[in-house]
């Protein structure tokens, strides 16, 4: 037991004295900075360049990154897209409203729509949408096929 003790004693007074010593380092000055970052040192006006020094370009925007982006769903279930890389005010989506809205997206004022809406009875809806996206069911449908025999056919 007396050796616990004093182990344990010894413990506290080297974790002691280890939190009472604190290492301050000097501030850096202003010519060591400089040194760091590879300019001159501000010491005198004379070691001071005269001309205009040049700094790394930068592009405002990381490539690959929009600053906006626009989508909407056409009423044949495409969708479509846009992206500006100008301002993040520069897209608008506008949703699909058939009969009369087909959809369109906007960005930096070149838009793009959707197909035309289909409208019309069920199978000239099936036809406009089957010759827009080729979809085997609107097609069998166009074609006088029944929404049953229209499944089995296009598995």
């Amino acid at each position: 037991m007396k050796k616990v003790s004093i182990l344990a004693c010894s413990l506290l007074f080297v974790a002691v004295a280890g939190f009472g010593q604190t290492q301050s380092t000097p501030p850096l000055t202003q010519e060591a900075l400089a040194a760091i970052l590879g300019l001159p040192a501000a010491s005198s006006c004379a070691t001071q360049p005269s001309g205009v020094r040049e700094v790394a370009k930068h592009p405002a925007i990381p490539t690959g990154k929009a600053l906006c982006t626009a989508t909407t769903t056409c009423q044949n279930g495409s969708t479509v897209s846009c992206s500006s890389n100008v301002s993040a005010a520069n897209c608008l989506a506008v949703n699909a409203s058939c009969p009369s809205e087909p959809g369109h997206v906007t960005c930096d004022n070149q838009t793009t729509s959707c197909p035309e809406c289909c409208t019309g009875t069920l199978r000239q809806i099936a036809c406009c949408q089957c010759g827009q996206t080729g979809d085997c069911n609107e097609c069998c449908r166009c074609d006088g096929g029944t929404f049953g025999s229209c499944a089995r056919a296009c598995l």
